[in-house]
């Protein structure tokens, strides 16, 4: 059950308990009204007839003697009449005391006498009280002599039950109404605001760090909190852009310092590859100085030196061709001639460790589309791991599969546990030793194939050791 719904039904709940409380107060006073308003009208019939009995019998039926008692106050109206004033051919009213305080002239045209001498007659017949809600009648003697009867209204005309029920009802209509009010006010200012603001929470941990309350004026406590809530969320998104800014800068000189890397790294066998070849075209040169070279063997010194000079273009144009540039559109890149350079640029370093290195599974034509640097230094990146990793051997293949170009680097080295694998895309994680790897090719490598729509797995190789699978998208390789 949400929030809202649980407060407002435990409210419900307990101004529904106090009402009843209230209800059940008002029924058990009600019932006790009546019985003190019972017993004290008892008490005033006895003394009333005792009083009328007493005058009556000493001064005959006389209005100033009988008004002479001092609780008449207790009646709004009252009528007295003998025996023949209630007969089926009554005398005229002659013979009946009217009592009341305003007179008979005062009385409203409601007043009934025919009830009122049916209700005396009733009484002094049957010799005992009658009484309605709001007045009663009694018969009357004189000296032990039925005289007649009295007819007395209660001041007031609804007795007690009346204003209680109408206390019971302002009662339930006061609680319903507080609960009316207070329900709408809790709802506006509390209930509402921490609906917005778990709302406004969820937003944010699913990523919305622009998310804003609608404010709510007034000042108080939860005013204060829906503000505080969105200046929290501004600040938020101001430090989450400024993260992003160094996050983006850290990344480009990470991806800088790898290149880096990679160049430092290939240093020694770029020399190597260029440092051979030169040697030779030096003794060559300096073979052709010579006057009395015979033809033959001044032929073979120009193909050494062609050879040579050939040899040396081809590591300068792959070191050229993987430096870096901006990107632009992507394009269908051709992985055998991007294998060549790579493999080039790798391969002293490979012969050192006595590795050796395949690219035979990729076909002429497989082709993916992305950027032709990011698709050298991932390749390049890969082949050194792969190099750096292995006992003896390094394969490439590359297949279609649907809309993907499928690329596998594997090696027949130790591989990676599940640990390590599950980590491999960190940035700066490494397995390596302590000043052999920067934590920053396989990351660089994510991320580069990530940027061209591709995804980046880890598995086992066929060969033993550890396999990067690249699935790229396919390209058609462009018209020669």
């Amino acid at each position: 059950m949400r929030l809202r719904a649980r407060i407002l039904s435990g409210f419900a709940v307990l101004h529904l308990v106090v009402l009843g409380l209230l209800l059940a107060y008002v029924a058990v006073e009600i019932r006790e009204g009546t019985d003190r308003e019972g017993i004290a009208r008892r008490s005033l019939q006895a003394g009333l007839v005792a009083v009328l009995e007493e005058r009556l019998a000493a001064e005959g039926p006389d209005v100033a003697t009988l008004l002479d008692w001092p609780h008449w106050g207790a009646f709004s109206d009252a009528l007295l009449m003998e025996r023949s004033s209630l007969g089926e051919d009554p005398e005229p009213l002659a013979t009946t005391l009217l009592l009341s305080p305003v007179g008979r002239s005062m009385r409203g045209p409601g007043f009934d006498l025919d009830a009122v001498r049916s209700m005396i007659a009733e009484a002094v017949e049957e010799d005992r009280i009658v009484q309605t809600s709001s007045a009663f009648a009694v018969p009357v003697t004189a000296g032990g002599t039925a005289w007649g009867g009295g007819w007395f209204a209660y001041r007031g005309g609804g007795g007690m039950g009346v204003s209680v029920q109408q206390v019971a009802g302002i009662t339930a209509a006061a609680v319903l109404l507080t609960m009316l009010a207070v329900g709408i006010g809790l709802n506006r200012w509390v209930l509402a605001p921490v609906e917005a603001l778990s709302g406004g929470a969820r937003r944010m941990a699913r990523g919305d760090r622009r998310v804003q309350v609608e404010a709510i004026h007034g000042g108080h406590e939860m005013a204060q909190l829906v503000d505080t809530f969105n200046e929290m969320s501004t600040e938020v998104e101001t430090y989450h852009q400024d993260l992003e800014a160094q996050v983006a800068e850290a990344t480009r000189q990470a991806v800088q310092g790898a290149r880096l890397a990679a160049t430092g790294t290939l240093a020694a066998g770029v020399a190597h590859e260029i440092n051979n070849p030169l040697s030779g075209l030096m003794n060559a040169a300096r073979a052709l100085r010579k006057a009395d070279l015979d033809p033959e063997r001044e032929a073979t010194y120009h193909r050494l030196l062609e050879t040579g000079l050939e040899r040396i273009g081809t590591t300068v144009g792959a070191l050229l061709r993987l430096a870096p540039r901006d990107v632009g559109e992507p394009e269908a890149v051709v992985l055998a001639p991007v294998l060549a350079d790579v493999a080039t640029l790798v391969a002293h370093r490979a012969g050192g460790a006595g590795v050796q290195v395949d690219v035979s599974g990729v076909a002429g034509d497989a082709a993916c589309l992305g950027d032709p640097v990011a698709v050298r230094q991932v390749l390049l990146n890969l082949l050194l791991n792969a190099v750096d990793a292995a006992r003896a051997q390094v394969a490439v293949d590359a297949a279609a599969d649907g809309g993907r170009l499928v690329v596998r680097v594997g090696d027949d080295g130790p591989g990676m546990d599940e640990e390590a694998a599950h980590r491999a895309f960190e940035l700066f994680f490494t397995t390596k030793d302590p000043g052999q790897g920067t934590g920053i090719g396989l990351a660089l490598v994510h991320r580069l194939v990530t940027d061209m729509g591709g995804e980046v797995t880890l598995g086992a190789s066929s060969l033993g050791g550890l396999e990067v699978t690249l699935r790229l998208i396919v390209a058609e390789p462009p018209a020669a």
